[in-house]
């Protein structure tokens, strides 16, 4: 029981960290973090359902963007 807690606090926690980032980053550019779509921030392609996904995108993507490969 112990270990499905674990793992509960730790999707919320990847899910909160990653909007707390998203948010932090949008407001020193002043764009909308509410409604604005998520980007790459080299290519501006926009990002799908799948790209969104906390750690498991970054691994599986190699911390690289989908669509242009950068960084």
């Amino acid at each position: 029981m112990k270990l499905y807690w674990i793992i509960i606090f730790f999707f919320i926690g990847t899910l909160m960290g990653s909007f707390y980032t998203v948010v932090g980053l949008r407001s020193g550019k002043k764009e909308n973090f509410i409604t604005g779509r998520s980007h790459c921030d080299n290519c501006n392609h926009k990002l799908g359902i799948l790209d969104l996904i906390p750690i498991f995108s970054y691994i599986f993507l190699k911390g690289k963007c989908r669509y242009c490969h950068e960084k």
